[in-house]
């Protein structure tokens, strides 16, 4: 008996670690990075990543809606985003990381600098994201960022509830 408790503890405790320092798993809640990611599908955080790019897909802790969000890096430090005529802009060149046109141009409508480890980010499906744009999420700080999404390594898609 007390062998197979000390095996069920230390399973518990490398999958703890595992979790918090390597790879964790992540549910995506909602239609905002559609059709790259979608709603209730499993997918797989790197938490050891660093040297976040654009075009990176990331999760992060959002402290003004208090939650854990999915959206992909547009803009890094050092790089200027404008939003015009629903172009995406960065650094004077139409981003290659937004389809289609952009009709909230939020903080972005006049050219903004991206501040030392700040990150500007986007929904892919950006009519229904709530991103970067809005001044309450505003750029995501390094600090916040959890990891970077194992890129098109789906889990498991995870069946809505029948009412």
């Amino acid at each position: 008996m007390r062998k197979k408790f000390i095996i069920i503890l230390s399973t518990l405790l490398i999958a703890l670690y595992i979790s918090q320092n390597l790879y964790q798993l992540n549910l995506i809640q909602g239609e905002s990075m559609y059709p790259a990611y979608k709603n209730m599908q499993l997918t797989m955080i790197d938490r050891r990543a660093t040297n976040f790019q654009c075009g990176d897909v990331i999760v992060f802790y959002c402290p003004a809606l208090k939650c854990t969000m999915v959206k992909r890096i547009i803009a890094i430090p050092g790089e200027t985003i404008l939003i015009s005529d629903g172009d995406v802009i960065v650094d004077g060149v139409k981003s290659p990381h937004v389809n289609g046109n952009v009709d909230f141009s939020g903080i972005a409508s006049n050219k903004l600098l991206i501040g030392d480890d700040l990150f500007f980010v986007m929904g892919d499906n950006h009519t229904l994201s709530k991103d970067s744009r809005y001044e309450e999420i505003g750029c995501v700080r390094l600090e916040n960022i959890i990891g970077r999404l194992i890129p098109n390594r789906p889990v498991a898609t995870i069946a809505k509830p029948h009412s």
